[in-house]
């Protein structure tokens, strides 16, 4: 339905309306900022659903040229009407609509003001919004928010405002730098450590460039744990703070962490005792480490949080042997992802037995096939993904996925991306016919 529709048509739908569960209503923003939604559309008294095109018919207008200063009041109050035509209404969804030309950043910012109270009244994205300030006042939502999601630099304190005022009630948090931190933070004022008691994700994304330069007259208080509730970590980049404030009060609570390996994060991560409640721990590696370095880090990691499900390590241009995960023992470890490790026949059924819940495994493969005199009889690894395996010559890999499978009793699908999938599947049936004892389960392999 397009609105306002016309008087003439307006006592042929009244009958209609009443039969109608599903609302789509295209309308301009700036209609609703002038008020012109007072018009009345209809009661819509069986409609649970609705679909709400925010259009921008008037792309140059500024608020300020056309003197529409109650411009927050009229938006709360076309919600206001919208819940009125609509009493049963459950669900609705706004879209940001260009059909009719590209939005100025006033446009934007308004739309996407009124879409977050349209949708829920406890969420809002500012990514895509100017925080821009009319009469000397800033226009963001006010509320008790419980996600934000935002990309902020030196010059937007407003959001930074936005999200200390609401770090009482905040429980989703998303944050995208594009420069270093200077005279602002987060999670400290110039007074004291801002607390976030139910924030339960962070997710920070930085410039890799980016190095934190905190203002010295913040004051972090080490005795205050900034996110007492804290569940899932994101670091993409370096890390921004200058602090350990991510990990302050926190080692018992994070369960998902995924995390970029800078320098300054593997000394936090290095001074840690514990990740008691630890699922699942992903970890990208950067700058330079020496293999001495990552052995260390990978035994201090495994130590600390023995209870984790998934463990995803990638050291992006440093191929690794196997005897780097030497020390390994995890008894409740399910999927190792380690796309630049490279494990034989023999090193792969030595981490399952080590790792007896282990049931996908992500790695390399080392064409170089030895006997192999343990099995690993109670170990339930039933899936080998070959990464990075292009260049591997077919038999050898062959050769090396059946000496698992042998020792490894419910070893069934081993993945090799390859060209010559057709000599890796012949070599593999020439294969099964030589351990006859084995043949049914090893043909599974070369499907």
């Amino acid at each position: 339905m397009k609105w306002p529709i016309s008087q003439q048509m307006q006592p042929h739908t009244d009958l209609v309306l009443e039969h109608v569960q599903k609302l789509t209503l295209h309308i301009s923003i700036w209609d609703v900022l002038s008020g012109k939604y007072r018009d009345e559309l209809g009661m819509f008294r069986k409609a649970t659903n609705a679909e709400i095109y925010l259009e921008n018919s008037d792309a140059g207008m500024d608020p300020m040229d056309t003197g529409l200063l109650d411009v927050e009041r009229n938006i709360d109050g076309f919600v206001s009407v919208l819940q009125k035509w609509c009493p049963k209404l459950r669900s609705c969804k706004p879209v940001i609509s260009e059909r009719r030309g590209k939005w100025n950043r006033y446009g934007l910012f308004y739309g996407n003001m009124l879409r977050w109270k349209l949708q829920n009244h406890s969420t809002v994205d500012v990514a895509a919004m100017y925080p821009v300030c009319i009469m000397d006042r800033p226009l963001l939502p006010n509320g008790r928010l419980t996600n934000i999601r935002c990309t902020v630099d030196r010059t937007q304190g407003l959001i930074v405002q936005m999200v200390m005022e609401n770090s009482r009630w905040l429980e989703k948090l998303q944050i995208k730098y594009l420069e270093p931190i200077h005279e602002y933070d987060f999670f400290l004022s110039k007074k004291c450590s801002v607390v976030y008691p139910c924030l339960a994700s962070l997710v920070v994304e930085t410039p890799y460039s980016a190095a934190a330069d905190t203002a010295q007259n913040l004051k972090d208080d080490q005795s205050v744990v900034v996110f007492p509730a804290l569940k899932r970590l994101v670091i993409r980049g370096q890390y921004p703070f200058a602090s350990n404030v991510c990990f302050r009060g926190t080692q018992d609570t994070l369960q998902h962490v995924d995390i970029d390996l800078c320098q300054k994060l593997k000394k936090l991560v290095n001074g840690l005792d514990r990740l008691t409640n630890i699922v699942g721990l992903r970890l990208t590696v950067w700058g330079t480490w020496s293999i001495a370095e990552l052995r260390q880090f990978i035994s201090h990691i495994c130590n600390i949080a023995q209870g984790m499900q998934m463990l995803d390590m990638d050291t992006r241009m440093m191929e690794l042997s196997a005897d780097v995960f030497a020390q390994v023992r995890l008894r409740r470890l399910q999927t190792l992802v380690l796309p630049n490790a490279k494990f034989a026949a023999g090193d792969v059924v030595e981490l399952s037995c080590r790792c007896p819940m282990l049931s996908n495994l992500h790695s390399g493969v080392c064409s170089t096939v030895v006997q192999v005199e343990k099995h690993a009889l109670q170990g339930r690894l039933g899936y080998w993904n070959i990464v990075n395996s292009m260049l591997e010559i077919p038999d050898a890999v062959a050769e090396a996925a059946v000496a698992a499978a042998i020792a490894c009793p419910r070893l069934t699908l081993v993945m090799f991306d390859t060209p010559y999938h057709s000599e890796y599947t012949s070599r593999i049936k020439s294969l099964a016919k030589k351990h006859a004892t084995h043949r049914q389960r090893l043909l599974k392999l070369a499907t």
